[in-house]
């Protein structure tokens, strides 16, 4: 067992108390703040180009929204790495990068709009943009929700709300699977993360920046802007890791062992 589980097994009940208020705390702050993001997208939406185009983003967002969920990966960090799991990994890295051309498309979209179009067509041009931001504000509010249903489930199971000691242990997630997956997937990841983050830091700058939009009129849809543009940088840095730390390992091992 981790130094980190024994910490964690050696709360008491007080202790994990005020540890769960303030994860609960945590995630209700999160909450709030993604559905403003959400409310202020689809408010301007509305007062710009009027209820239709409204509908268009919602739906717009829940199709975006389908898409992903039903090319979401399984966890596969679990699994030992055998020759039955291969298929499972490789499953795993091509959803992620089926996800993520879905992304990048859209990214796409809305710098090609940005630049065939004139600022008389602003409400299309940022059109893809509120949908990937409405998207993604949708897709992270179950957070608390799960929270405060497992709470109650524990409630009904064990008598308390509080986690058990045991639930608390935290686990190192087996990512050695990784070095199995080829070098060139792992390159075109990379490569994808690269691209979409640079085109995300060329629209912030291009319409909140440059060109007065209506993203500058909310200061919660301006801090999911940049939430969203270092979301794709910490992409960036985990396709280049995804390279490095393989690489790495491999040399490593293949290393002969000093001589008694």
């Amino acid at each position: 067992m981790t130094d980190c589980g024994q910490e964690e097994q050696g709360l008491d009940s007080a202790q994990r108390l005020v540890v769960w208020v303030f994860v609960l705390s945590l995630h209700l702050s999160w909450t709030y703040f993604l559905v403003r993001v959400a409310w202020d997208i689809l408010v301007s939406c509305y007062a710009s180009t009027g209820q239709q185009n409204t509908f268009f983003l919602i739906f717009g967002s829940l199709m975006y929204l389908g898409v992903q969920a039903a090319t979401k990966p399984a966890d596969v960090s679990g699994i030992p790495t055998t020759s039955q799991s291969l298929r499972l990994q490789a499953n795993y890295v091509n959803r992620t990068i089926f996800q993520m051309l879905i992304f990048l498309f859209l990214t796409i979209m809305a710098v090609v709009l940005a630049v065939c179009l004139d600022k008389s067509r602003l409400s299309l041009q940022i059109f893809p943009i509120q949908i990937l931001l409405l998207a993604c504000a949708l897709n992270n509010m179950d957070r608390f929700p799960q929270l405060v249903i497992r709470a109650i489930q524990r409630k009904l199971k064990a008598g308390s709300i509080l986690p058990s000691a045991e639930m608390c242990t935290c686990r190192k997630k087996d990512r050695s699977w990784l070095q199995l997956t080829p070098l060139p997937l792992r390159l075109l990841t990379a490569a994808v993360s690269l691209l979409n983050a640079t085109l995300w830091t060329w629209l912030i700058i291009f319409h909140c920046y440059q060109r007065h939009s209506p993203f500058n009129q909310s200061i919660w849809v301006m801090l999911a802007f940049w939430w969203v543009v270092s979301l794709c940088w910490l992409g960036v840095v985990g396709g280049v890791m995804s390279i490095i730390r393989p690489s790495t390992s491999d040399h490593r091992e293949s290393e002969p062992l000093p001589s008694c």
